[in-house]
């Protein structure tokens, strides 16, 4: 592989991590506004049609808990976004240490490196399942208000 070639390539990783970080970041804000969302909704339909034989028909119990799912989706996205700073900042350092090796600035053992790069792909991966807990308490969330609804619309 030529000098041009392995450029060439180097810019490619350099996009597609900017890509995959882009992406990343979207669908973090993404589960946070779909949760916090529906959480406002839920509570402005039972406030404002309080009144409504409709909302007086709904079942309080499964209100309730669709809101307890929002709000578990809500923090679970939350977290998602910790885990994923934590470990972009561990894997950072991590590289940061590397080249300060190479470059003969300070010390970083391979080994010490390795525990790090580890560390951080698992705070990486926390983030991942966070994310995955988030949507699914928005789905379950969503689910059980439109049971309530069409409960409420059926009666």
């Amino acid at each position: 592989m030529t000098e041009h070639q392995i450029d060439i390539l180097k810019q490619s990783v350099i996009r597609r991590m900017d890509t995959i970080d882009g992406l990343a970041n979207a669908g973090l804000r993404s589960l946070t506004l779909i949760n916090g969302g529906a959480l406002v909704a839920l509570f402005t339909l039972v406030a404002q049609g309080a009144g409504s034989p409709f909302v007086q028909r709904l079942d309080v119990s499964l209100i309730v808990f669709a809101a307890f799912a929002f709000v578990a989706g809500l923090v679970c996205s939350i977290v998602a976004t910790l885990f994923g700073y934590l470990g972009q900042q561990i894997l950072h350092m991590s590289d940061q240490g590397r080249l300060h090796t190479h470059l003969g600035i300070d010390q970083m053992s391979l080994e010490t490196a390795n525990r790090e790069i580890d560390k951080g792909n698992r705070c990486v991966g926390y983030a991942l399942w966070a994310a995955i807990l988030s949507l699914v308490g928005f789905i379950v969330g969503a689910v059980i208000a439109l049971a309530a609804a069409l409960a409420a619309g059926a009666a």
